[in-house]
């Protein structure tokens, strides 16, 4: 499992206990709370009604959506509808649009910039049902489309291969056999199922080969 969702994970968790009292001495930082924007505490907190009430969303997706214009409120700095002060809805630049799209794809799968694009469209319009802003800037995304397999697969480190292979050191049989899976694994590229299928007929020994039989072609 990613570092990132066992995070993301404990930290909800942890905000579920603070909130219904099962741990009393459990006093949850005000900072882990979305709506904690200065300026945009009163616009957030309705968002998140909107979102409940109006939309009747779950709580998961509540959760994503506010914390994705909380994010946005963030990078635009200074207050903005419901009569708090700065620069109104209407005026928001481009490019504070296109700064928070980057950041998302840097750090996010192509689901998850999808997910991400979809949750600000919903914030954008309820600016302009609320009567926040009168500009359509959901028109400003465009229809996003992903493909499968079109990033490099995530990769163990140098030091972590290291650690790996220090786990098999030894001249056992089971050692070394172990070790040569790694070997294939990691300086052939090989399938894991590719490996797993090897037979001894496949291994020419005088030749020095060996034979993969992959399902593909």
């Amino acid at each position: 499992i990613h570092l990132r969702v066992v995070r993301a994970a404990l930290h909800r968790f942890v905000r579920y206990l603070a909130a219904t009292g099962a741990c009393p001495d459990l006093r949850f930082s005000r900072h882990g709370d979305p709506r904690a924007v200065p300026g945009h505490e009163a616009l957030l907190t309705e968002y998140e009604q909107y979102l409940t009430l109006h939309r009747g969303l779950a709580q998961a997706t509540v959760r994503e959506y506010l914390d994705q214009a909380s994010r946005l409120c963030r990078a635009r700095g200074g207050g903005g509808g419901g009569g708090a002060a700065g620069p109104p809805w209407d005026t928001l630049p481009p490019r504070v649009l296109y700064d928070r799209l980057l950041t998302c794809a840097e750090h996010r799968s192509h689901h998850s910039l999808r997910c991400a694009i979809t949750a600000l469209r919903s914030f954008f319009r309820f600016l302009r049902v609320t009567g926040h802003c009168t500009k359509e800037l959901e028109r400003y995304f465009v229809r996003y489309r992903g493909y499968p397999r079109s990033r490099l697969p995530a990769t163990l480190s140098t030091e972590d291969l290291y650690r790996l292979f220090e786990t098999v050191r030894g001249d056992s049989p089971k050692a070394v056999a172990h070790r040569a899976v790694l070997l294939l694994l990691t300086l052939n590229g090989l399938r894991s199922g590719e490996v797993a299928r090897v037979r001894l007929d496949d291994i020419h020994w005088r030749e020095r080969t060996i034979v993969f039989r992959g399902r593909k072609s």
